[in-house]
């Protein structure tokens, strides 16, 4: 047997991934030739590790390894190992991640490569990586140069910046190598140390031009950090000595570090002193207070640097100080020290640029935050991390929050006079109704020595909140009410019901001794007709298999059969499988049509009869408009005449009211200014400027109901025959397209007119060689529109309304579906306005409207009672009615519209039995007489 190529490592999640591991162990199977699957599968259990195997066990338990194949198994820990992340967060990851200080360009495409591996980005990920190299590559110079290319792709990017890079570095070794000869020959024959320059670099490249009146800086006053400290010659706050108005001190009293500002005659030496050259002033700090050492001469004596101890995470750490450094520093060899005994943190990217004094850019490596102890707590500061093991820096920053210097005495002021009401106020902390808290101070207790101890409880309460506690607590309210449930109605309860109802207990005597010759019929006319089929158990009345219900429970069982609110069919179907009790299925019809949630929640009521549009009686006289789109990009304005079918399309980028205008105009332009404009509630039809152009040029604007599409039919089809003729047109533009369909279409003869729209509108052909087919084409509409009722109408049903009617209308915007109102008026044959509760009108159309009942009473009684037959019979507001055997001009089976403008009342007629439907021979039968 040859000998293997390779081996198969154990897998360890915390060194690669499963991708990573899958793709080694295909390797493997290819060095050795292995291609039986189940080989490889034996491979992989074998190889995988115990942990790991473990796991697998886990994942397919019920089932064995054993019993799944190799690849159901790499599927099986690659779905637990790599599952596959979110796509929204891969993406923010690669958008936000910028290149770090001191990051080499190829590390920095590296990882972004490694991070759009998830972000599904497709073709589009070398535009994506190019994008991301730009605005991350965080260097100024760099970026100038890839925005100046024009013809920008990722891999000349890349070159570009690894070629700038690799200039830079080779700079930087050609300057440090003759730096580091020269502080070499001067540490080997002077014995000084190099000399530490440091500048912070702004990143926003400009300054302010404010004089500050608390510092005499160069920043806004509401900006200054002074804002809140005490001047040391007047002892007011708000201001420093410098700025101090009061100040009456000669200007030639400076301090031993004022002359040293802007110095630079001498020799220059490498010393060891730590100086701060601020190239522009960060946000954080101000230009005004920067001591600059330039240069330290060979005639000056050597300073010995003044050194700071500060125990920084419990450790003690050595500080230079430096005031003019605004920030505090501290080596690489020094970050890894103070988390030696712990896990060390990743310090956080940092924005500032340091320099040394030669101008030589440092390392930095990031910020991080440690606990300092000080003369009064502990503080949570910041601290730079720079590449190297040089001295640490005591930046301003820190000498400002931890007040390590001691101050200097420039001058001697006479204490002002105190007063009790300046002591009260400066001192607050300490004179406040509260208890406090002494900090930096060693207390001692004196205790005498013939003192007895005693043993006390601990206090419980602290003395700080004991009066609240002895304050009455305030009394619980009610904050949810819970309704009890309908309770439940027994075989013992029904009984009960029975023996106290005068009418059941009769009938229950008659059932158990007989019925008598002659009974109440108005009263037990109900129980005669099933008096077969009456039985008594328990002494409750059934009918077959169904409890005869007393009055008294009835309102029970029907609340408890309408619990889940299912209907009136399915409540029905329940009731009659364990219930029974005369005009039972009234009730519940009652119960559910004044049941608001049922109400409010149910669907669309039976549409109305058709109510066709009238033709008109010359072309142009009224227009039908709509809006399609947004298609293919563009809006289209769609207007088509009612008489001649004529069809007129606008492609236009937006759909406002000027635009429509603009459009109207122009086809008003060519065939005349309408009588009556037709169109839906849209914003570009109901604006102010559209009624007012309408209003202008003697228009009748009419709007069709809200939501409902079929009132606007005409324009509806209109936009549907159109996008059916651009889908199908050939050509390059949407111009040429649209020429051609609108062409095509306008010539060709319709089916409802038997005329072309061309011939109708123009009154001539348009180079067509068809005939004129049907010259009474207003008799065909009429008779198209006919049969379109009488298909429509099989499957509707007419209902009227009259004001003041309380009905439920369609809701469409946020809440139930259905929500209650009255008529108002009536706008139209099939179209009212509904007044809401809260007095709003809302039109809408008969379909857009039901019938709503009064609230359901209490007591059922009344029900079981007959019904008055003096009821009003409402006419319609609208329908269709056979013309009389006697007029003249009417044909037979011709049908003629009547559109009664009030409702007639009909007194004393029954309401017919037999079917209304109209009667018509079937067709096969007119070649018979």
């Amino acid at each position: 047997m040859a000998a293997l190529v390779g081996t198969v490592s154990p897998f360890d999640c915390e060194l690669q991934s499963w991708d990573e591991y899958i793709e080694v162990l295909d390797y493997f199977f290819q060095a050795n030739e292995i291609t039986d699957a189940g080989k490889r599968k034996a491979v992989l259990l074998s190889g995988v590790g115990a942990s790991t195997y473990s796991l697998l066990r886990s994942l397919l338990c019920p089932m064995t390894p054993a019993e799944k194949t190799y690849q159901e198994l790499v599927v099986v820990l690659k779905a637990h190992y790599n599952p596959k992340p979110s796509e929204i967060v891969q993406r923010y990851k690669f958008n936000s991640r910028t290149r770090h200080t001191g990051e080499k360009v190829a590390d920095y495409v590296a990882e972004l490569k490694k991070l759009a591996q998830y972000c599904e980005y497709g073709p589009t990920l070398p535009q994506m990586l190019r994008d991301r190299l730009v605005c991350g590559v965080n260097d100024d110079r760099m970026q100038r140069r890839l925005l100046s290319e024009v013809d920008l792709t990722f891999e000349k990017a890349l070159t570009m910046c690894l070629a700038m890079e690799s200039a830079d570095r080779n700079i930087k070794d050609l300057q440090g190598f003759s730096g580091d000869e020269e502080s070499q020959s001067q540490r080997s024959h002077q014995g000084q140390s190099v000399v530490h320059n440091v500048g912070a670099v702004d990143k926003r490249g400009w300054k302010t031009d404010y004089e500050c009146f608390r510092c005499k800086g160069n920043h806004a006053p509401h900006e200054c950090k002074f804002i809140n400290e005490l001047c040391h010659h007047c002892q007011k706050r708000g201001h420093i000595k410098r700025a101090c108005k009061s100040k009456h001190v000669m200007q030639s009293h400076k301090t031993p570090f004022q002359g040293l500002r802007g110095e630079r005659k001498g020799k220059e030496k490498a010393g060891r002193s730590h100086l701060v050259k601020e190239e522009d002033v960060s946000e954080t700090e101000d230009a005004g207070d920067i001591n600059t050492i330039y240069s330290v001469s060979h005639k000056m004596p050597k300073v010995a640097p003044i050194l700071q101890k500060l125990k920084v995470n419990g450790m003690n750490i050595e500080f230079e100080v430096d005031t003019g450094c605004g920030i505090t520093i501290i080596s690489k060899k020094q970050y890894s020290k103070l988390w030696k005994n712990t896990d060390i943190p990743e310090w956080e990217p940092c924005n500032l640029t340091l320099k040394t004094y030669t101008g030589e850019k440092m390392l930095v490596l990031g910020q991080v935050i440690g606990t300092v102890q000080s003369q009064m707590d502990n503080k949570k500061l910041t601290m730079v991390v720079v590449e190297g093991a040089g001295p640490n820096l005591l930046g301003r920053n820190w000498l400002k929050d931890l007040r390590v210097l001691p101050q200097l005495v420039n001058t001697v002021t006479a204490s002002p006079t105190l007063h009790l009401a300046d002591l009260l106020d400066r001192y607050a902390e300490v004179f406040k109704d509260e208890l406090g808290q002494l900090k930096g101070t060693t207390a001692k207790i004196h205790v005498n020595s013939e003192a007895q101890p005693r043993f006390y409880k601990p206090r419980r309460i602290p003395f700080a909140v004991k009066p609240l506690v002895e304050t009455p607590a305030e009394e619980e309210r009610v904050l949810l009410l819970e309704e009890n449930g309908v309770p439940l109605v027994k075989a013992d309860q029904v009984r009960k019901w029975t023996d106290k109802d005068t009418v059941l207990a009769r009938v229950r005597e008659f059932v158990l001794r007989g019925w008598p010759k002659r009974v109440e019929k108005s009263v037990f006319g109900a129980y005669v007709k099933r008096k077969e089929e009456l039985s008594v158990e328990a002494g409750c009345v059934l009918w077959g298999a169904r409890v005869v219900i007393p009055p008294p429970g009835r309102t029970d069982l029907l609340k408890h059969l309408h619990t889940t609110h299912p209907g009136i069919i399915r409540m029905k179907g329940l009731a009659r499988s364990y219930m029974w009790w005369p005009k039972m299925d009234a009730d519940i019809e009652a119960m559910v049509k004044t049941c608001t949630m049922c109400q409010e929640n149910r669907n669309s009521p039976q549409c109305a009869p058709l109510h066709p549009w009238e033709v008109p009686n010359l072309p142009w006289r009224r227009l039908h408009i709509d809006y399609a789109g947004p298609w293919m990009g563009k809006m289209f304005l769609i207007l088509v005449d009612a008489y001649s079918k004529w069809i007129e399309a606008y492609p236009l980028s937006k759909s406002t009211s000027a635009v429509t205008i603009q459009c109207l105009r122009q086809s008003f332009s060519q065939h005349g200014i309408p009588e009556m404009v037709v169109s839906d509630n849209g914003t570009s039809f109901t604006s102010m400027e559209f009624q007012e152009f309408m209003a202008r040029n003697g228009i009748k604007h009419v709007t069709t109901a809200p939501y409902h599409a079929a009132s606007n039919g005409l324009a509806e089809r209109a936009v549907q025959t159109f996008k059916g003729l651009i889908k199908k047109s050939s050509g390059d533009s949407i111009e040429v397209k649209m020429a051609r369909a609108l062409f095509s279409y306008r010539i060709t003869p319709q089916s409802t007119t038997g005329k072309s729209p061309a011939e109708l509108l123009c009154g001539r052909k348009l180079r067509s060689t068809l005939d004129l087919i049907h010259p009474d084409f207003k008799g065909q509409v009429q008779e198209k529109q006919v049969k379109q009722k009488l298909y429509h109408d099989q499957h509707a049903k007419e209902r009227h309304l009259r004001e003041g009617d309380k009905v439920y209308t369609r809701n469409f915007g946020v809440g139930p579906s259905w929500i209650p109102g009255t008529v108002q008026t009536q706008t139209g044959p099939v179209s009212c306005t509904v007044a809401l509760g809260n007095g709003q009108l809302v039109r809408r159309h008969i379909d857009q409207v039901r019938n709503r009942h009064v609230a359901y009473p209490e007591d059922l009684q009344s029900l079981a009672e007959p019904l008055t037959q003096d009821m009003e019979i409402l006419a319609p507001l609208s329908g269709v009615v056979l013309a009389e055997a006697g007029d003249e001009g009417q044909m037979e089976g011709e049908f003629v519209t009547e559109i009664s403008s009030e409702t007639a009342h009909v007194e004393g007629e029954q309401e017919l039995r037999r079917s209304t439907r109209t009667k018509k021979a079937p067709t096969y039968l007119q070649d018979y007489t």
